[in-house]
């Protein structure tokens, strides 16, 4: 159950350089919600403990966006602590209030994540050095899913080179993950 997860996560934390991927996930229904909060309290707190990345996994309406944030502000996140936004799937406004909460935050997009919108209009518009190619392969089908498409749609709405963007994202990457 949740306390052995938890046991063997704890016992590892000396050689982790990352926290995750933890989070709320409203598809697994609202019976799961509360032991979701109580496991990325947890976590939330060692990975400030450890000044570690914390990886969030954040699947849902805007309101789970929201309610991580909530809980991160309630456990003391402090601003600089760096956090990671796995296949970030929030609008403009919400990438906009979440950097203005947690500064050194980088937000990730993969195929899915790129598809509506909101999400066109964050790809076009936040700061490019805060987004990072994900292919989140094999749980987006049955395929490893190539970057380059993504590079090219991200390319394109910039008025950009692939090589820019892959240049962009890879330094991203690097800075964010390997300070």
């Amino acid at each position: 159950g949740r306390g052995h997860y938890f046991d063997r996560l704890q016992a590892r934390l000396e050689e982790a350089r990352f926290i995750g991927e933890c989070g709320l996930d409203t598809v697994r229904g609202p019976e799961a919600q509360e032991d979701q909060e109580i496991l990325l309290r947890k976590q939330v707190r060692l990975a400030i403990a450890g000044t570690k990345v914390l990886i969030l996994h954040l699947r849902g309406d805007l309101a789970v966006i929201q309610r991580a944030q909530a809980i991160l502000i309630e456990e003391r996140v402090p601003p600089g602590h760096p956090i990671y936004l796995h296949c970030f799937t929030g609008d403009m406004e919400t990438y906009e209030a979440w950097v203005r909460l947690f500064p050194n935050s980088a937000f990730g997009v993969s195929p899915v994540t790129i598809t509506t919108p909101a999400a066109e209009e964050f790809c076009r518009r936040a700061d490019l050095s805060r987004i990072l190619l994900e292919s989140d392969a094999p749980y987006l089908g049955s395929r490893a899913y190539d970057l380059l498409p993504q590079a090219d749609y991200l390319a394109t709405l910039r008025h950009l080179s692939r090589r820019a963007v892959l240049g962009a994202t890879a330094h991203a990457a690097t800075k964010f993950f390997f300070h």
